[in-house]
C-alpha cells in the first residue's frame, strides 16, 4: 500500500496527491503494524540490548552470538539499527521513480533537453546566493526575483518565483539557522519514533509507525518540491501523535518496564526484582530519552547547514561578480578581483527600461568592461533614494517623476536615461539620454527643457530599452565624466 502511495505521489506531481500520499501513511502504517501481531520476542529483545540486561547467562551481555555493549553504546546502536525501515522507504521512492513516468525526466535530460537541469541550475544558484547572506537571508519571497537578477545566467531569462526545493528555498530567504531549527525539528521526530519503538506496546504502535512515516514522507517530498508552508501542519499532526504514543507508554507501563523485558528472577543489590519499580524504559526518565534523538537531530541538522555553506562558498570560487545586499533594495555590486571601493556609480533602475530581470545588463556591462574596477550601487525599482550614495546617478523611466527636484549631493553628477513623463520643475542635471522612437510622447517636451537649461542630450535606439547596444552607449559615456 505504502509502494501504490509513494507511486502516485511521484507520478502525479501534484500538490494533492501529495498531501493524500503523505495522510495515507498514518492508515498504512496502523494497518502494517497491527497486521504484524505480537513481536514481543523480537521487541524483547530489542529492549534487552537497548538496556543492556542480562539474558539469563550472567555474562551481563545480550543472547548469544550477539555484540555485549554497555548501556550508553547500546542505545545509540540501537537507534541506527531500527533506521531499516526508513532505508527501506526511501529504496521505494527510488523504485517509483524508476518504473514511473518521472524517470522520463532523467532521459530527456541525457537526450540533450536542457530545461529538465532548470534544478541544479537553481541549486547552483541558491547555494551562492547562501553563501553571501548565509544568516539573515534574502527576505521573504524574494529568492526567485534576487536569483533571476544577481545569479542567473545571462542567457537565460526565465522568471522564477522560487526555489525548486523547499530546504534551499527556507535557507535562501530566511537564513541558515531557520533551515537549521526546521531540520532539527523534522530529524529530531523520525530518530525519536525510531528510538521509541521498542517501548510503545504492541496496541499502540500503529500511532507511532504512522507518525514515523508521515515525517519521512514530508522530508523526501521537500527535497524535490517546494511544499514545505503547507505541508508543514501535517507534521504538527505527527507530533501530536508522537505526544499520544508516549502517553500510552506511561499509562501502559504503570511506572514498570513498558515492553516487560529485564525483568528476571535475580534481585538488584536492595533484594527488589531487576526491573520493577524504575520508571519508564528502564528506569530513564523522559528528558533521558530524548537526550539521544535530540543529540543526534542537533549534529545532522548542522552537518546539513555547514555543508550548504561551504558548497556556496564553493560555488562562487568562479564567480566574476561579488553581490552584497546592504538592505531592502539597496545591492552593491564589484568584480571579483577588484578590492571594495567607494560607491563610484548609482542606477536607479525601472522595469521598463531594463526588463523584468533588470540586474542582468547591469552585471554584464561591468563584466565587459575590463578596465572598470569600482562598485556599483543598485536600487531596485521599488526602493527610494535615500540610500543614493554614487558619484556618478543614473534615473531610469519613471524613477525620474520619483527624482523630482532633489539636489544631488557635493560632487554627484546626475543623468537621466529616457524619460517617460514631461519635465516639471527638475534639479539641474549633467546629461540627457532620449529614445529616438517617441513612444511615451515626452520627447518635444524634454527636447525644450534641455534647451534652456543647456543639457546637452543623447539618443538612443529604438524606443530607448536599454539592450547590450544602448547600455554601452551609457556605459561608456559614464566613464568619460
Amino acid at each position: 500500500m505504502e509502494c501504490a502511495a509513494l507511486i502516485l505521489l511521484v507520478y502525479t506531481f501534484s500538490r494533492w496527491a501529495i498531501l493524500a500520499g503523505i495522510c495515507s501513511a498514518v492508515a498504512f502504517g496502523w494497518i502494517g503494524e497491527r497486521r504484524r501481531g505480537g513481536g514481543g520476542g523480537a521487541a524483547r529483545r530489542r529492549a534487552e540490548w537497548k538496556l543492556g540486561v542480562p539474558s539469563g547467562d550472567g555474562s551481563g551481555g545480550g543472547r548469544l552470538g550477539e555484540p555485549s555493549l554497555p548501556l550508553p553504546l547500546a542505545g545509540w546502536w540501537d537507534v541506527m539499527r531500527g533506521m531499516k525501515n526508513t532505508w527501506l522507504r526511501v529504496s521505494v521512492l527510488v523504485v517509483a521513480l524508476i518504473v514511473t513516468g518521472a524517470w522520463g525526466r532523467f532521459l530527456s535530460a541525457a537526450q540533450g533537453d536542457r530545461s529538465v537541469l532548470n534544478r541544479f541550475t537553481m541549486w547552483t544558484g541558491g547555494l551562492k546566493m547562501i553563501a553571501d547572506r548565509p544568516f539573515t537571508g534574502w527576505g521573504d519571497g524574494s529568492a526567485g526575483v534576487n536569483f533571476d537578477n544577481w545569479y542567473q545566467d545571462f542567457s537565460s531569462q526565465i522568471l522564477h518565483a522560487s526555489m525548486t526545493n523547499s530546504y534551499l528555498n527556507v535557507a535562501v530567504e530566511w537564513g541558515l539557522p531557520v533551515l537549521g531549527g526546521i531540520l532539527f525539528g523534522v530529524f529530531f521526530c523520525v530518530f525519536l519514533c525510531h528510538y521509541l519503538e521498542s517501548s510503545v506496546p504492541t496496541a499502540h504502535k500503529g500511532l507511532l509507525a504512522g507518525a514515523t512515516t508521515v515525517i519521512v514522507y514530508f522530508a523526501l517530498v521537500n527535497v524535490g518540491y517546494s511544499t514545505i508552508y503547507y505541508v508543514m501542519p501535517l507534521v504538527v499532526l505527527a507530533v501530536a501523535v508522537l505526544i499520544v504514543a508516549r502517553f500510552c507508554v506511561r499509562r501502559e507501563s504503570g511506572g514498570r518496564n513498558p515492553v516487560g523485558v529485564g525483568v528476571s528472577n535475580d534481585t538488584n543489590t536492595q533484594g527488589s526484582p531487576r526491573g520493577l519499580g524504575q520508571p519508564w524504559a528502564g528506569g530513564r526518565n523522559p528528558a533521558g530519552v530524548l537526550f539521544k534523538p535530540m543529540l543526534f537531530a542537533a549534529i545532522a541538522s548542522i552537518v546539513c547547514v555547514v555543508s550548504l555553506y561551504l558548497g556556496g562558498v564553493y560555488a562562487l570560487r568562479n564567480e566574476h561578480i561579488r553581490v552584497n545586499r546592504v538592505d531592502a533594495g539597496n545591492v552593491l555590486l564589484r568584480k571579483t578581483e577588484s578590492p571594495a571601493k567607494a560607491i563610484g556609480l548609482t542606477i536607479a533602475t525601472d522595469y521598463r527600461m531594463l526588463g523584468p530581470n533588470y540586474g542582468q545588463p547591469i552585471r554584464k556591462a561591468l563584466v565587459q568592461d575590463a578596465n572598470y574596477s569600482g562598485t556599483v550601487q543598485v536600487l531596485e525599482p521599488e526602493s527610494d533614494f535615500d540610500g543614493c550614495a554614487g558619484q556618478n546617478v543614473l534615473v531610469l523611466g519613471a524613477r525620474i517623476k520619483e527624482w523630482g527636484t532633489r539636489t544631488a549631493r557635493d560632487g554627484q553628477r546626475i543623468v537621466f536615461v529616457c524619460p517617460t513623463v514631461p519635465p516639471s520643475e527638475q534639479a539641474r542635471i549633467q546629461h540627457l539620454f532620449l529614445p529616438q522612437n517617441d513612444i511615451w510622447h515626452v520627447v518635444g517636451a524634454w527636447k525644450e527643457w534641455a534647451g534652456k537649461n543647456g543639457c546637452p542630450i543623447t539618443f538612443l535606439e529604438g524606443n530607448g530599452f536599454l539592450d547590450e547596444g544602448n547600455m554601452k552607449i551609457i556605459w561608456d559615456f559614464i566613464k568619460t565624466i
